[in-house]
């Protein structure tokens, strides 16, 4: 940058990346550009900015020892807790898969009669919630034979229009059932 004498300072020309030229450029003495200068910061951006966190006359010490709470204490034993109960989890799992193994074909018929009596408890229960719809259906039936209703809802006409999926799937349950028994 070349000064004056009548206090302008010139910025000569440039190339640019792509070749092409910037033009020299006249600007008064002390000028900075734009993309140069500093951001505004308020009064307390920069006190917060230049503060340690702690309040005003407070030392700082290097060796504080932040102190807990007691329910900081006690949410940090609970997850040590919880981690410990995950390891033994993975322990005994191991465990349990190396003993499957070695126990071989003994437990396998352990294994289906368990899956046997779970499978027969939810069909069972898939069973006793399709008769309870079955029933509202019918309740429903008839209380729009018996004008009690005198126009079903969107949900209710749907809940009507599936008697039939209802029924079918009572029936294939209940040999299910019968099945699981013999």
């Amino acid at each position: 940058m070349a000064e004056r004498s009548t206090g302008y300072t010139i910025i000569p020309a440039t190339q640019r990346p792509d070749g092409t030229w910037r033009k020299e450029i006249k600007v008064k003495a002390g000028y900075v550009p734009p993309d140069e200068m500093d951001r505004y910061q308020s009064k307390g951006r920069q006190i917060t900015a230049g503060s340690s966190g702690l309040p005003p006359g407070m030392a700082v010490e290097e060796n504080t020892v932040t102190k807990k709470t007691k329910n900081q204490k006690k949410n940090e034993r609970r997850k040590a807790k919880k981690q410990e109960m995950k390891t033994q989890d993975t322990k005994s799992q191991v465990e349990a898969d190396t003993l499957t193994s070695s126990l071989g074909n003994m437990n396998m018929k352990d294994e289906k009669a368990e899956e046997a009596q779970v499978s027969k408890e939810t069909i069972a229960k898939k069973l006793k919630n399709l008769k309870k719809k079955l029933r509202q259906i019918e309740e429903l039936e008839k209380k729009v034979r018996n004008n009690e209703i005198k126009e079903l809802s969107k949900e209710q006409t749907e809940k009507v229009s599936r008697k039939k999926d209802i029924l079918d799937e009572i029936e294939d349950l209940e040999l299910d059932l019968k099945l699981c028994d013999d």
